[in-house]
C-alpha cells in the first residue's frame, strides 16, 4: 500500500476484486471436487462453503486493516477488532447450544460474525476505489502472493498435522479436546 500511495484506494479495490475472483474460482473447484475433498478433510459441503466464506472475509479484513494502518487510522480498527472478538465466541456458543451439530454451529457462528463485521469493508473499498480489475495491480499482487503459496500450505499442514495424528491414533473426540 505504501508503494501505491497516490492510488491506494484503487489498489485496495483491485486487490479486493482479485480476492473475490480467486475465492469464486476456488469455490467452483471445491464444488466440482466436493465429494473427495469432504472425505479428505472430514467436512460436509455446508462446512466447506462456510470455511471458504471465512477465508474470504478474513482476507477482506486483513486488507482493510492494512489500509487503515497505512493511513494511521487505528481507532476504528481497534473498535472493530474488539467487537469481533466478543461477538464471535458469543455467537458460536449460542449456535452450539441451539444446534445438534456443534461443529457446523461453531463454523456458522464464525462465518456469520465475519460477514456482519467484514462484508461492509469489501463493499466500501470497492466503492471508494472504483476498480474491480486492474491488470497491473493483479499481476503485481499475484507476483507477491504466488511464491508464498508453498510456505502457507506447509504452514497449514504442519499446524494441522498434530490434530490429524491425534485423531487417527485415539479418535476425533480426543483430537477435539486437544
Amino acid at each position: 500500500l505504501v508503494k501505491f500511495e497516490k492510488t491506494r484506494a484503487q489498489f485496495a479495490s483491485a486487490f479486493k476484486g482479485l480476492l473475490f475472483t480467486l475465492t469464486c474460482v476456488w469455490t467452483v473447484v471445491y464444488l466440482v471436487f466436493q465429494k473427495p475433498l469432504n472425505e479428505l478433510f472430514s467436512l460436509t459441503t455446508g462446512q466447506g462453503i462456510l470455511m471458504l466464506v471465512l477465508i474470504w472475509t478474513s482476507s477482506v479484513f486483513q486488507l482493510w486493516a492494512q489500509e487503515e494502518r497505512a493511513n494511521f487510522q487505528y481507532k476504528t480498527l481497534v473498535i472493530i477488532t474488539l467487537l469481533f472478538s466478543v461477538c464471535t465466541p458469543a455467537l458460536g456458543i449460542l449456535f452450539i447450544f441451539l444446534s445438534e451439530d456443534s461443529v457446523t454451529a461453531r463454523i456458522l457462528g464464525m462465518a456469520l460474525s465475519s460477514i456482519l463485521f467484514y462484508a461492509w469493508m469489501f463493499v466500501g473499498q470497492l466503492k471508494k476505489g472504483k476498480t474491480f480489475f486492474s491488470k497491473e495491480i493483479w499481476i503485481y499482487a499475484l507476483g507477491l502472493a504466488l511464491p508464498l503459496i508453498p510456505h502457507y500450505l506447509s504452514q497449514m499442514i504442519l499446524s494441522g498435522f498434530d490434530r490429524i495424528m491425534i485423531s487417527e491414533l485415539v479418535g476425533d473426540a480426543k483430537a477435539g479436546i486437544y
